[in-house]
């Protein structure tokens, strides 16, 4: 994770739903943090509801004549959004391994 200070966002208000998608609840009752800034512009954020207690994790990127982003609901916490966002990412090779690893284990066999 990088923390750039020169951010195109940094003066931008972080409302991303006007409701929860889960619960309708106001946005205004959840808080939405910045966890991660890039130089290149791109932002990590992360939200609670205040209603249903559902996360959001929404990143955002900088293009010419505007902004891009992709959210996602969660049950992770912030603290455990942060640790997997410094992980190294799976390789295709180790996800295939899983995979096979599942298929393998009786709970999983037909």
């Amino acid at each position: 994770m990088h923390n750039n200070s020169h951010n195109p966002f940094e003066n931008f208000n972080y409302k991303l739903v006007s409701r929860c998608p889960m619960c309708s609840a106001s946005a205004s009752r959840a808080q939405v943090e910045m966890l991660d800034s890039n130089p290149d512009g791109s932002l990590m954020l992360y939200s609670r509801c205040g209603g249903c207690g559902v996360g959001l994790i929404a990143c955002l990127s900088a293009v010419q004549g505007g902004m891009y982003g992709a959210a996602v609901l969660t049950d992770l916490q912030k603290n455990e959004v942060r640790h997997f966002a410094e992980e190294t990412p799976l390789t295709a090779d180790e996800v295939m391994d899983y995979v096979k690893d599942l298929k393998t284990h009786k709970k999983y066999k037909k």
